[in-house]
């Protein structure tokens, strides 16, 4: 009888280890999925997908950041004179070329980080500690 009872206690603790277990190990494979699902999701909130630029939503983040530290900036603001006019002549896909050599041009000379697109042709420089 006392046997009995003892199996029986030991599957219960087997089994109650195994859920245990196997829970732990679900939580943790979410938790790891959510992360990393919300890392692609503040990403992609935050970059323009034509041109892999910051965005106006980054911008205004790194300046609530900057003003935050008080740390001191200064801000480039650029507009592509006469786009309309290369949209009409070279197409929309002309147009996106030259929108994304101006990106990579400006992101070599400031870094990447530091450029943003507004919208349309309109772009910002922002650099931080100057």
């Amino acid at each position: 009888f006392y046997l009995e009872q003892y199996f029986d206690m030991l599957t219960m603790m087997i089994n109650f280890s195994f859920c245990y277990f196997s829970i732990s190990a679900i939580a943790h494979v979410y938790e790891f999925n959510r992360e990393s699902t919300e890392n692609k999701l503040s990403k992609l909130a935050t970059l323009d997908p034509l041109t892999g630029a910051n965005n106006r939503l980054a911008l205004k983040h790194r300046y609530q950041a900057l003003k935050v530290q008080g740390t001191s900036y200064f801000l480039l603001v650029l507009d592509i004179d006469h786009f309309k006019a290369i949209n009409d002549e070279h197409g929309h896909d002309g147009g996106d070329c030259v929108l994304q050599s101006v990106v990579k041009t400006m992101a070599h000379l400031v870094g990447g980080e530091n450029v943003f697109r507004q919208g349309g042709e309109e772009f910002c420089i922002l650099l931080a500690g100057v």
